[in-house]
């Protein structure tokens, strides 16, 4: 990754510093918006379902990863 956002260029010890951030911009909104509108439908009501939901979107996360890796991998070798 170049770090170039088009108009600001992210540095990587700038990239650490984005995850922490993004908790704390993420929890307070899942918290106070998400999981209120999704109570509302019905759906993850309960602190279990809803870390099961985000531990299949992380295995997710993971295989798409690693798929995109591989396909990485492939076009350099072609090169």
């Amino acid at each position: 990754m170049n770090g170039d956002l088009g108009i600001y260029m992210l540095k990587p010890d700038q990239m650490q510093v984005l995850n922490p951030l993004m908790v704390l911009f993420f929890i307070p909104l899942f918290d106070r918006v998400l999981y209120p509108a999704l109570a509302k439908c019905h759906l993850l009501k309960k602190p279990l379902q809803r870390l099961t939901t985000g531990g299949v979107f992380a295995g997710i996360s993971f295989v798409m990863s690693g798929i995109m890796e591989l396909n990485l991998e492939v076009l350099n070798l072609h090169e």
